[in-house]
């Protein structure tokens, strides 16, 4: 009788275990070749802007291994910055995942456009810390995306824009760029008139004053 019963139990384990088992998925992890879509892409020691090194700088159109699991590349990092890891270089780094696209992949699209040009301008790159005129030049009205936002006391702007069926990443000059929200113009307009309204209530208020200082002199 035990030998029939352990018999049946070790067949039920035989016949369960491989059902068990396989409904288990293994990730499979492979690198694939990707392309820098950026001027200049810095490869980082960790999947971080401030507290790492810049161990290479990649150029326009390179093309790169990036690690990936399941088709997809892995991703790295915390907060509003992705990062995927390269292997292709002598040391594993990492890179902003919107600096690159997967090969045969163009992106031609920007989901965020928040800032035009007010006029024709020209882009500039930027190559050891200095601002090098290109040969782009956007039309009035090119939308693009200011990707590091907009500081209107700098010289320029970060942008990211489409050019001939590719995101480019440079740079334009401030005074070109109309960022999105209320306009310059409506900003210079509305202190103006806010301004000339506190003349006015400054000189009401200076008279009101004058003609209380002629009332008490009389009751004197």
């Amino acid at each position: 009788m035990k030998k029939v019963l352990f018999l049946s139990v070790f067949l039920s384990l035989v016949c369960i275990l491989p059902l068990t088992f396989s409904n288990f998925s293994y990730a499979q992890t492979e690198s694939k070749t990707y392309i820098v879509t950026a001027n200049q892409a810095k490869v980082y020691s960790s999947p971080d802007l401030i507290g790492s090194d810049v161990i290479s700088t990649l150029k326009h159109k390179d093309e790169i291994q990036i690690e990936c699991e399941d088709g997809r590349a892995v991703e790295y990092g915390e907060g509003d910055f992705v990062f995927y890891l390269v292997t292709s270089l002598e040391q594993n780094g990492y890179i902003l995942a919107d600096m690159v696209v997967p090969q045969n992949e163009f992106l031609t699209s920007i989901p965020n456009f928040n800032a035009q040009t007010n006029g024709s301008a020209t882009v500039f790159f930027l190559e050891d810390g200095e601002y090098i005129e290109s040969e782009i030049t956007l039309p009035k009205h090119q939308r693009f995306f200011l990707y590091e936002g907009f500081d209107s006391k700098s010289d320029f702007n970060a942008i990211a824009f489409v050019y001939e069926n590719e995101v480019l990443y440079g740079y334009l000059e401030t005074d070109k760029i109309d960022p999105d929200g209320v306009s310059p113009v409506i900003i210079s307009v509305v202190c103006l008139i806010l301004a000339v309204l506190g003349i006015i209530f400054a000189l009401l208020f200076m008279k009101k004053k004058g003609k209380k200082k002629v009332v008490t002199s009389k009751k004197k």
